[in-house]
């Protein structure tokens, strides 16, 4: 009997996940919901919680949930001055990778893993990730970043700290959509790296 090396991890199951479902058809569910629905019906912020929690918001949940993660988008000054020494030509990931490590050496507690500091760390990504994207956008444009609006949701303050102006509604809607229907795509390969990882009890 030979053993063979699948690549992408196709066929190999090496664990389960109720989070989402992808199809042979095409078709892909979050949680049991179908994707078009909640592309339709709800926001980013109501997924990411559905995805967290395994259930969709009440509105008394969800007004909790958007009120912690918007403070969340408030990234430490020390990151975007970080920013200012990296290569202007370097790859927008590489950028993202490295600021979010930086975010970590500023939090003290950054190896805790009791669960609400895993939250806290989660919120920070979810917010941290598109103020650093738009952060370097920014910088590498020779402009400085600009900080999130309150009033704005994801979507909202990435285009809001992208230019300065306010988004456009319908752009706002499109880019909400989109994030709803990338939130999750089953246990991929990337997935797999990062339960892989978290494994080692590494800080998130």
């Amino acid at each position: 009997m030979s053993a063979s090396v699948v690549k992408g991890l196709e066929g190999v199951v090496v664990a389960e996940t109720r989070l989402s479902k992808v199809e042979a058809e095409g078709r892909l569910s979050y949680c049991g919901y179908n994707i078009s629905d909640l592309a339709q019906n709800a926001t980013f912020e109501e997924v990411v919680y559905l995805l967290w929690n395994y259930h969709l918001p009440a509105r008394a949940e969800l007004d909790e949930f958007v009120s912690s993660t918007r403070g969340c988008m408030e990234i430490p000054q020390l990151i975007f001055h970080h920013m200012q020494n990296y290569e202007r030509s370097a790859h927008p990931m590489a950028a993202l990778r490295t600021a979010i490590s930086a975010l970590a050496m500023l939090d003290t507690a950054a190896d805790e893993t009791d669960p609400d500091h895993i939250y806290l760390i989660a919120c920070q990504m979810l917010g941290g990730v598109p103020a650093i994207v738009a952060g370097w956008d920014r910088v590498r444009k020779g402009r400085y970043p600009i900080e999130a609006r309150p009033d704005l949701g994801t979507a909202g303050n990435f285009l809001w700290m992208l230019s300065g102006q306010d988004p456009d509604l319908l752009a706002v809607k499109a880019l909400d959509m989109y994030l709803v229907l990338l939130a999750d795509h089953g246990f991929n390969a990337s997935t797999f790296a990062a339960r892989v990882t978290m494994s080692t009890l590494s800080d998130m």
